[in-house]
C-alpha cells in the first residue's frame, strides 16, 4: 500500500498545510478519517526543538566555564606580573610616581592583555565556525 507524501515549503506552514489538506479531503471524500490519517511530524519537530534548546544550554555552559577559566588565567598572569615587577614599581615611586599612576599602568596593561586575548579568541572561534558551516 502506497503512502502519498505532501511536503510543506517551510516548518512554519506545516499546520496550515495540514488544515488545507483535511478540508480538501473532507470536501471530496466524506468520512476519509476512517480509512486514512494525516501525520504532520509534530512530535519529531518538538523533539528537534528540545534537542536544539539542550544544545544551546550546553554550549552556553561550556562558554561560561571557558570564560571563567580565561579570566582566572589573565588574573594570575597579571598578579605574577605585579609580583615580579616590584623593583620597577619601587623605581617609579622613587622618581615621583603616585600610587594612582602605577595603578593606571597595571589596569591599562590588564585591559590591553584582555582585549588582545579576547580578540584573538573571537577570531579563532569565528574562523572555526566558518570552517564548520562550509
Amino acid at each position: 500500500m502506497s503512502q502519498p507524501t505532501i511536503r510543506s515549503g517551510e516548518i512554519s506552514t506545516v499546520g496550515k498545510t495540514k488544515t488545507l489538506l483535511e478540508e480538501w479531503l473532507a470536501q471530496r471524500n466524506p468520512g476519509w478519517e476512517k480509512v486514512a490519517s494525516i501525520e504532520d511530524g509534530a512530535a519529531e519537530l518538538d523533539l528537534l526543538r528540545r534537542n536544539l534548546q539542550m544544545a544551546a544550554l550546553v554550549g552556553g555552559a561550556i562558554a561560561l566555564i571557558t570564560l571563567t577559566v580565561g579570566v582566572l588565567g589573565v588574573m594570575n598572569v597579571l598578579l605574577v606580573s605585579v609580583a615580579e615587577r616590584t623593583r620597577e614599581i619601587g623605581v617609579r615611586r622613587a622618581c615621583g610616581a603616585r600610587r594612582r599612576d602605577i595603578r593606571v599602568q597595571f589596569l591599562t596593561e590588564a585591559l590591553v592583555v584582555s582585549a588582545a586575548g579576547s580578540s584573538v579568541g573571537s577570531l579563532v572561534g569565528l574562523g572555526f565556525a566558518v570552517i564548520v558551516v562550509h
